[in-house]
């Protein structure tokens, strides 16, 4: 198994000392005190993420409120120290801001509206989040009960709980948004001018289009479009993420693909319930970008052929 680079060694400041303070604070205990030390793993596999830098780590504890020895497994979220576009793209703590703010205030209250119609809503429990003096996310790890990432989803049963899941999750922050005359300005930051700050991989990704209309005879009429398209990315793109100011706006996911969910699985491997993961780029504007990414960022190529009709209608039947 390889790691991400910049999570084979863990910064100085997450110690023993850091994992005590957050349990008090997390727990409102001061009498807290650990009863072995925190061992820090990498959080993810190479190439899962890029928006944050992830450690792993089991926290052990004691307090004087409850003699008996208690045990949480932490996953975290910090900011790269390695110079670097990773850290260029995060400097501004944007992202981190937003995604405590999603564990702290919204997903509790999106949990709180599905349960009063019967529903549930479910999101990994927040421990601790920071940005200053230094910026953190920290969530309980449920990797160890049973919830398993995915590759791409094969059968229309296995996409209904996802479906679910986005349709309540949108459904609900309308709800909020007619009741919180703030929540539309605590959500209008967008990911779109950062993502267009990887400007070497889609040139890169552009070259390689370029290659194949040269290469085989049958794409060459593509090349004089994919040129004037390429001009255009940077203001397209950018305007995808503008409010509509015709259909309904939501609270998107905003990064709603395979990777960024997990699933139970029955004893025939049939998904019985998902779990999304990763609110650090949700903001407010249409439903439309999370909607691409469901029918074509998790469904397999032949799913989304045969379904992608279905996919829709069980999405507004929700």
């Amino acid at each position: 198994m390889s790691f991400n680079q910049d999570e084979l060694e863990a910064p100085a400041w997450l110690n023993d000392d850091f994992f005590r303070d957050v349990m008090r604070e997390a727990n409102n205990d001061p009498t807290i005190e650990l009863t072995s030390a925190c061992v820090l793993r990498p959080g993810t596999n190479k190439g899962d993420h890029y928006a944050s830098v992830m450690f792993r780590t089991t926290v052990t504890y004691r307090s004087q409120c409850s003699k008996e020895e208690k045990s949480v497994n932490l996953i975290m979220k910090t900011k790269p120290e390695a110079e670097g576009l990773k850290k260029d793209l995060l400097e501004d703590d944007g992202l981190f801001r937003i995604e405590i703010d999603m564990y702290s205030k919204t997903l509790p209250e999106i949990a709180r509206l599905m349960k009063e119609i019967g529903e549930e809503y479910k999101y990994p429990r927040y421990i601790y989040g920071a940005l200053k003096p230094r910026t953190i996310l920290i969530l309980e790890d449920i990797s160890g009960e049973g919830w398993v990432m995915a590759d791409f989803i094969s059968t229309l049963d296995d996409m209904k709980p996802i479906v679910k899941d986005i349709a309540m999750f949108h459904a609900a922050s309308v709800v909020l948004e007619s009741s919180d005359s703030t929540f539309v300005e605590r959500y209008s930051y967008t990911f779109a001018e950062k993502f267009m700050g990887f400007k070497g991989m889609i040139t890169k990704g552009f070259g390689d289009l370029m290659q194949l209309t040269q290469k085989y005879p049958e794409f060459a009429h593509f090349a004089k479009p994919l040129e004037k398209f390429q001009e255009k990315l940077h203001d397209l793109f950018v305007s995808q993420y503008d409010p509509s100011k015709t259909y309904q706006n939501v609270l998107i996911h905003g990064d709603f693909h395979y990777k960024n969910m997990l699933h139970k699985l029955d004893a025939e491997g049939r998904h019985t319930d998902t779990i999304l993961l990763d609110y650090q780029i949700c903001c407010w504007t249409s439903p439309a970008i999370d909607l691409y990414n469901l029918l074509d960022m998790i469904p397999t190529q032949e799913l989304k052929d045969q379904y992608r009709s279905e996919l829709i209608y069980m999405y507004y039947q929700q």
